[in-house]
């Protein structure tokens, strides 16, 4: 027999019976809706520091799973805390002209790791700064890489480089357009950067992406926190991941752009100077 509690269900407002224990606390069964739940809940929120380095060990090579074990939190926390994190980054607009850019994809898998789940990670760096231009995912189509290259063409280019990939000369004007052999040396390079950053998109690894969604968002994070080469953000207490930042104490944060704040990430990603293209990072 189950003992009735005077506990009302928080769903339906029906009556609860006691039914089980979680770690010493008293379980409850709705009657009606027959959802479980507790008198209290004992969370332990993510803290700042927390936040931050989540950003700094997804930008160093860590997995989901590496992060959580160093931090002692569980892997879908650290999951959640990225896509959130990735959320609040803030990209804005760049009014350079008369630059030259490189165009290059990168592969990886996404699912599983398997030829048939290759996935491409198409972007573009200015040839001078090696900033990142922005990026998309997917295929190597001519749609999904049209919003990447109108987004260069928008900027005004001297030159656009690229491989031999038959797509390109579809999408960029021959005036601008070049394709001959070391044309995307810098770009290559920048390949095996990004591989090295990010455990996900490593060759001889285990670690891969299981969702488009977390692959996108680990991106944002490295390229909004590693790849534009300013002072991103500050928290009192915590050392910047710039060096142009002493590490006593962070200097107030310098405005770059209109800043969008998150509930719980405004401490941790305030005004960060990034590129974005049409709403696609």
């Amino acid at each position: 027999m189950f003992q009735l509690s005077p506990m009302q269900c928080q769903y339906c407002n029906a009556s609860c019976k006691k039914k089980g224990w979680y770690k010493q606390t008293q379980k409850y069964q709705c009657t009606a809706c027959s959802k479980y739940q507790r008198l209290s809940y004992s969370y332990q929120k993510t803290s700042f520091n927390q936040l931050q380095q989540i950003i700094v060990f997804n930008n160093e090579g860590l997995g989901i799973r590496s992060i959580g074990r160093i931090l002692q939190i569980a892997p879908t926390t650290v999951q959640r805390k990225i896509l959130g994190l990735a959320k609040a980054v803030n990209p804005s607009l760049l009014l350079e002209t008369n630059q030259e850019y490189e165009v290059d994809e990168l592969c990886t898998f996404v699912g599983n790791k398997s030829p048939t789940t290759y996935t491409y990670i198409s972007y573009a760096i200015n040839r001078k700064t090696k900033q990142v231009m922005g990026f998309v995912t997917g295929s190597r189509s001519k749609e999904n890489l049209r919003p990447l290259i109108d987004r260069l063409i928008s900027l005004s280019p001297k030159r656009i480089y690229t491989d031999k990939l038959n797509v390109y000369p579809l999408l960029i004007p021959s005036s601008l357009h070049r394709n001959y052999q070391y044309a995307t040396n810098r770009i290559e390079r920048f390949n095996l950067t990004l591989r090295t950053r990010l455990k996900r998109l490593g060759r001889k690894t285990i670690c891969f992406s299981k969702s488009i969604e977390m692959l996108k968002a680990s991106l944002q994070l490295l390229i909004g926190f590693a790849f534009v080469g300013v002072p991103l953000f500050a928290i009192d207490g915590v050392p910047s991941l710039t060096k142009s930042i002493k590490r006593e104490r962070p200097p107030p944060l310098r405005v770059f752009t209109n800043g969008i704040y998150k509930q719980d990430f405004v401490h941790v990603i305030m005004q960060v100077k990034t590129p974005c293209m049409g709403g696609v990072f």
